[in-house]
């Protein structure tokens, strides 16, 4: 989290480095690799939070403003490697810029917990970097008046991004009756559909044989589990089973995948003004019919049990 304070002092860093070397543009055509990343590095205010009470500031409050160390939480990489990597850069940062940062990294699954706690305690990081911020952390911050206004980070920048990422980090402040920008979006999740080729070597099949049709594709990968089931010695082995879907509702995957299967419905569940349709009786149907068809395959035994326990590294 960044205070209002902290927040204009990194956005002033930032600036004082992209004028003193080209390199600190954010454009990986331009500029390699390490700078570019430690670009991204220098304006991470996903969740800028600064305190909107008009109590006095409690004693945790004042020992955290004096500190001059940046703290960042950042989420726990599923590789090693990625943790390796951000300290590398962040530690090239402090080298650079002569700040200190104490970076901790928590596990996506309790890092937007955490954060709460942080905040109710008002001992809030100064930043922080949650893949599931977008829906769990930052609408209702923003709502609330709790986070800063990192416009003038994003502005310089905006040309990078489209319009759709752009408009997906605008929030509304109820407290200052404005929309305004209150993250910095540094990755992009994209929607998509794998399997396994080896999986279907087993069961002498090619890519050739997927069908491209939504329906077909999917039974096609029962039919598979099915023929694999169907080989020797195969009951005396863990089941392997077709499917991977997550039916948790603590898994950030859930809410991607049936959000894949409305589209692939043509369920649109808000109208042009951005309001819920659930009172249209076509719209209440498509998603009864769009349940059931995500329910049906966990009911077959198409997907392994646990699925409705998976947290986000489970899959």
């Amino acid at each position: 989290m960044v205070s209002k304070k902290k927040a204009s002092q990194i956005t002033k860093v930032f600036k004082n480095q992209q004028r003193a070397k080209e390199a600190f543009t954010i454009v990986p055509r331009r500029t390699n690799r390490r700078y570019a990343l430690m670009a991204l590095i220098l304006c991470l205010i996903i969740v800028a939070c600064t305190n909107t009470y008009q109590s006095s500031p409690s004693p945790v409050n004042k020992l955290s403003s004096q500190s001059t160390d940046l703290r960042i939480w950042w989420d726990k990489g599923s590789n090693l490697e990625e943790d390796e990597a951000l300290k590398l850069l962040i530690s090239n940062w402090e080298k650079q810029s002569g700040k200190k940062v104490k970076l901790t990294f928590y596990t996506n699954d309790e890092l937007s917990e955490k954060t709460n706690r942080a905040l109710q305690a008002r001992n809030q990081p100064d930043i922080v970097m949650s893949s599931s911020a977008e829906r769990e952390l930052i609408p209702h911050l923003a709502w609330d008046g709790k986070l800063a206004d990192v416009s003038d980070v994003l502005e310089p920048i905006k040309s990078l991004y489209s319009d759709t990422v752009l408009e997906a980090v605008h929030f509304y402040n109820n407290v200052a009756k404005s929309g305004s920008y209150y993250a910095v979006p540094i990755n992009q999740l994209t929607i998509h559909i794998h399997y396994w080729r080896d999986l279907l070597k087993q069961v002498g099949r090619s890519q050739k044989d997927i069908p491209k049709d939504w329906d077909a594709f999917w039974e096609f990968w029962k039919q598979v589990q099915d023929d694999l089931q169907a080989q020797p010695k195969q009951n005396q082995k863990p089941k392997i089973y077709g499917l991977g879907f997550p039916y948790s509702v603590a898994s950030a995957d859930t809410y991607y995948i049936f959000e894949q299967i409305l589209e692939a419905y043509n369920v649109q569940i808000l109208d042009s003004k951005r309001q819920l349709r659930f009172d249209d009786p076509n719209v209440r149907g498509s998603i009864v019919k769009s349940l059931d068809w995500y329910t049906k395959f966990y009911q077959q035994n198409y997907v392994p049990p646990d699925a409705v326990n998976w947290l986000n590294p489970d899959k």
